[in-house]
C-alpha cells in the first residue's frame, strides 16, 4: 500500500508540472516587461519599466535600487530569451539587505490586473552575480497590499542567465480574474527557504554574500487562459498538525470534487515546503471518490516546521490545492516563559512585584524549578531575587542593596524535570532619585551594549550590535555604524526641561567637521535634538571640541563650547533640552565654573522619549561612562554636590541632592576651621523627595559642615 501511494504522489506531481508547463506554454500574454527603450536607441544602458505588452507596474521594495550606477538604471539582458539583439536591455537591482538583516523584505513587486484569464503563469529570464543570494521568495497578494509566501526559488548559476523561470498560480483561484493581483520576488535567508541552514543569506556563485551582488531582471511575463467552461476543482482545508519526533500524523480526512470530472478520477498530490523534515515519499494518500486521506511522516530523527501542500487536478488539467503547517517537536520540549519588561526604582526602595507565567507542553508547572540571578551583585545580590507561588502564575520580588544606584540585568530561568530550560533577561534600573529618568553606569560584561544591557539599549539605526561595552564604558566609535538609544522613564516629555550629563573620554580625534555622537530622541526616533557634536573645527592641532545643536549639524549652525579638550583626558559634560522651547545648552566641565554655550539653529520642539549614542565616520572615537538623564541640573550632577544650610525653628537643617548619596558623599562637622576637626555628624539621615537633610536640634555655638567622599 505505502509504495503504491508512494508511486502515486510521485507521478501525481510530476503531472502537475507536467500541465504547468503546459498551460505556460498554451496560454495568453496579460502583461510583459522586455525593458527595452521604446524607440530602439541601440543601447542596453537604456530603458523602461512600461509594459511592452498589457499594463501593469514594477517597482523595487525595501533596500533595493534600480540602477547600475547613479548614469546607468539598466544593463544587458543578452543571452536571455529577449530576440532583441543590440538594444537588449535588463532591470537591474542591487542594495539587497546587509548579511542577516531584512529578511523577505527586499526584491521586486509587479503589480498587474488579471481580470478576464484564469492559471495565471509568471514567467522570467533571471542572472545573479556570483556575491548575490540564491533564494528568492515568491509572494502573491490578492488585495494588492498583503502578501503571502508561496514558493522558494534556488539560483546556483551566477553571471548567466538562467532563462524561463515560472510560478504556476493555477492553484490560487483567488489570482483569477483579479484587478488587484500583485506579486514579489524578494531575498530571502537560507534557513526559512530551505528549512535548515543559517540564518543569513548565501551567494550564488562560490564567494561571499555582499549587499553589492546584483539580480538581473528581462522577459517578465505573467500570463493567463480564457476561461474554457471547465470549472476548477475543489478540496477542502486540513487544520495545522504538531507531532513529535518519529511519529506520523493521523491520517487527515479531506474531501474533493468537481463539475465535470467524477470524483473517483480526479487525481491529488502533495508537496512539502521542507523536504528534509518531510520528503515528498512522506506524504501518502488514501481514500475513494470525494472522500480522502493524508498521512505526513516526518524523516528519521527530524524536528522543524513544514508546509504541506495538497493538490487537487481535474481531468482538464486545472487544479486545486490546500496547504497546512506541519511542526515535528522533539520528545521534551522546553518550557516557555512570559516576556519581562524593564523595571526601575529608586535606592533603598523595593521594585513593584514582578509576575511572569511558566509552561511546559510534557508536565505540570508544579514541576518546573524557576530561579533568577543579577549580573551584578553589588546593586541587586541573587539574595534579594525572590521567587514566590507556584503552579503556572509566578511573582519575582526584587529588592536593591541598600545605599545603592546603579543597572542589573535579571536573568530568570525555567527548567523542566529533563533538564531543558528557558530563560529571560530585563533591565532593573535603581536610580538615586525619582528625578533620575535614566541611570547608566554600563555596568555590564563586554560586549554588545544592546544586547547585554537587558534590552535596556535598543538599536535605532545601523547594524545591531556593534556598539560595543569595554571594560564598564560605551565605546563609540568612527568605523561602525550602529546608532542605539534607551528610553526614559515616564517619556515622552513634553514641557520639561531635560539634563543629561556623562563622561567621555577620546582616544580618536573627530574630523574637521563636527558630527553627532550623542543626542536625545523624540517620539520619532529620527528626531534628533540637543544634538553632542565633536570636531577639531576651531581647535589647536592635536586637540578637538564638542559642539551642540538644536536639530541640525551643518558647520554654521554648531556652537561650540569654547575649549581645546586632549585625547586621553575625561571630561565631564552637561547638556541640556527644553522641550516646550525646542532650545539645547551645553557644558564642559561645568565643575570648573566655565559656564554653558546655546545652541542657535532653528527650534523645533518636540516631545522627547530617549536619549541616545550614535556612531558615524566623522566622531572618532571615545568612550563614554557615568550616563544621567534627569529633570533638574543637580540630579544629574552629583559629583558637583553643595551642602545648604537653613534655620528651622529652633533647629538647623543640613541638606544636599541625594545625588551624593550615590557618589559617597557624607557630612562632617567641625567647630572650628583654625585648626579643623572633621568628624562624621552623628544625628541620621532623612531623605525627603530629592534631598537628604540632617536636623540639629538646639545647636549652641560655632559649627561648620562639609561633604565629603
Amino acid at each position: 500500500m505505502i509504495n503504491y501511494f508512494h508511486q502515486m504522489k510521485t507521478t501525481c506531481y510530476s503531472l502537475l508540472l507536467s500541465l504547468a508547463m503546459a498551460i505556460a506554454a498554451s496560454a495568453d500574454t496579460i502583461a510583459q516587461w522586455n525593458f527595452n527603450s521604446v524607440p530602439p536607441d541601440g543601447t542596453s544602458n537604456t530603458g523602461t519599466n512600461v509594459t511592452s505588452v498589457g499594463t501593469g507596474t514594477i517597482s523595487v521594495i525595501g533596500t533595493v535600487i534600480q540602477n547600475v550606477s547613479a548614469t546607468q538604471e539598466y544593463s544587458s539582458g543578452n543571452n536571455s530569451t529577449d530576440p532583441a539583439t543590440a538594444d537588449d536591455s535588463a532591470y537591474h537591482t542591487r542594495n539587497y539587505p546587509a548579511q542577516a538583516e531584512g529578511n523577505k523584505t527586499s526584491g521586486i513587486q509587479v503589480n498587474v490586473s488579471t481580470v478576464g484569464y484564469e492559471s495565471i503563469v509568471v514567467t522570467w529570464d533571471q542572472q545573479n552575480s556570483a556575491t548575490a543570494n540564491k533564494y528568492l521568495r515568491f509572494q502573491y497578494s490578492l488585495d494588492g497590499s498583503t502578501f503571502v509566501d508561496y514558493t522558494v526559488l534556488r539560483m546556483d548559476l551566477a553571471a548567466a542567465f538562467a532563462n524561463s523561470r515560472a510560478v504556476n498560480l493555477g492553484a490560487i483561484l483567488g489570482a483569477n480574474g483579479n484587478p488587484n493581483f500583485a506579486f514579489r520576488l524578494v531575498s530571502e535567508f537560507e534557513s526559512t527557504a530551505t528549512g535548515s541552514g543559517t540564518d543569513t543569506y548565501v551567494s550564488t556563485g562560490t564567494g561571499t554574500y555582499s549587499q553589492n551582488g546584483t539580480m538581473r531582471f528581462d522577459m517578465l511575463t505573467v500570463s493567463g487562459s480564457l476561461p474554457d467552461g471547465n470549472a476548477f476543482p475543489t478540496i477542502s482545508a486540513i487544520p495545522n498538525q504538531t507531532i513529535r519526533v518519529d511519529t506520523t500524523t493521523d491520517p487527515l480526512p479531506f474531501q474533493i470534487g468537481d463539475t465535470e470530472t467524477p470524483a473517483d478520477e480526479l487525481t491529488v498530490a502533495g508537496v512539502s515546503s521542507n523536504p528534509t523534515l518531510v520528503p515528498d515519499a512522506g506524504i501518502l494518500f488514501d481514500g475513494t471518490g470525494a472522500n480522502r486521506t493524508v498521512t505526513v511522516g516526518p524523516g528519521f530523527d527530524q524536528i522543524g516546521t513544514t508546509t504541506i501542500t495538497i493538490y487537487v487536478i481535474d481531468s482538464g488539467g486545472k487544479s486545486n490545492s490546500t496547504s497546512f503547517v506541519v511542526t515535528v517537536l522533539p520528545l521534551n520540549t522546553a518550557p516557555t516563559l512570559s516576556t519581562l519588561t524593564n523595571v526601575y526604582t529608586v535606592s533603598n526602595t523595593a521594585f513593584a512585584p514582578i509576575s511572569f507565567n511558566i509552561s511546559d507542553a510534557e508536565e505540570s508547572a508544579d514541576l518546573l524549578t524557576v530561579t533568577a540571578t543579577s549580573s551584578d551583585q553589588t546593586v541587586i545580590p541573587d539574595a534579594n531575587l525572590n521567587v514566590t507561588a507556584a503552579g503556572a502564575d509566578r511573582t519575582l520580588n526584587i529588592t536593591p542593596a541598600p545605599g545603592q544606584a546603579g543597572n542589573a540585568v535579571i536573568t530568570v530561568t525555567v527548567t523542566d524535570s529533563g533538564g531543558l530550560a528557558a530563560s529571560g533577561t530585563f533591565n532593573a534600573m535603581v536610580a538615586w532619585s525619582s528625578s533620575v529618568v535614566l541611570s547608566e553606569p554600563f555596568n555590564y560584561a563586554d560586549g554588545s551594549l544592546a544586547t547585554n544591557s537587558g534590552r535596556l539599549w535598543a538599536t535605532r539605526a545601523g547594524t545591531p550590535g556593534q556598539m560595543q561595552l569595554v571594560f564598564g564604558t560605551a565605546l563609540i566609535t568612527s568605523s561602525q555604524t550602529e546608532d542605539v538609544v534607551a528610553r526614559l522613564i515616564g517619556g515622552p516629555y513634553n514641557s520639561t526641561v531635560l539634563y543629561a550629563s556623562f563622561d567621555v573620554t577620546f582616544i580618536a580625534l573627530p574630523a574637521i567637521l563636527p558630527d553627532i555622537f550623542a543626542h536625545f530622541s523624540g517620539t520619532n526616533a529620527n528626531d534628533l535634538r540637543a544634538r553632542v557634536l565633536a570636531s577639531t573645527t576651531n581647535a589647536a592641532p592635536g586637540s578637538f571640541r564638542l559642539g551642540v545643536a538644536n536639530t541640525v549639524s551643518s558647520v554654521a549652525n554648531v556652537v561650540d563650547y569654547p575649549l581645546d579638550l586632549n585625547l586621553d583626558t575625561k571630561y565631564q559634560v552637561v547638556v541640556a533640552y527644553d522641550t516646550a522651547a525646542g532650545t539645547s545648552k551645553l557644558w564642559v566641565n561645568p565643575g570648573s565654573g566655565g559656564g554653558w554655550v546655546s545652541a542657535i539653529d532653528p527650534v523645533s520642539p518636540t516631545g522627547i522619549n530617549a536619549f541616545g549614542l550614535r556612531q558615524s565616520g566623522g566622531i572618532g572615537d571615545s568612550r563614554m561612562d557615568n550616563l544621567l538623564v534627569g529633570t533638574s541640573f543637580e540630579s544629574v550632577t552629583p559629583s558637583l554636590t553643595r551642602v545648604r544650610i537653613r534655620k528651622v525653628g529652633d533647629a538647623i537643617e543640613v541638606y544636599w541632592p541625594s545625588a551624593g548619596v550615590w557618589e559617597g558623599f557624607y557630612l562632617e562637622s567641625t567647630t572650628s576651621l583654625a585648626n579643623p576637626n572633621w568628624q562624621p555628624v552623628s544625628q541620621g539621615t532623612t531623605t525627603v523627595g530629592d534631598w537628604d537633610i540632617v536636623t540639629i536640634p538646639n545647636p549652641t555655638g560655632n559649627e561648620f559642615f562639609r561633604l565629603r567622599n
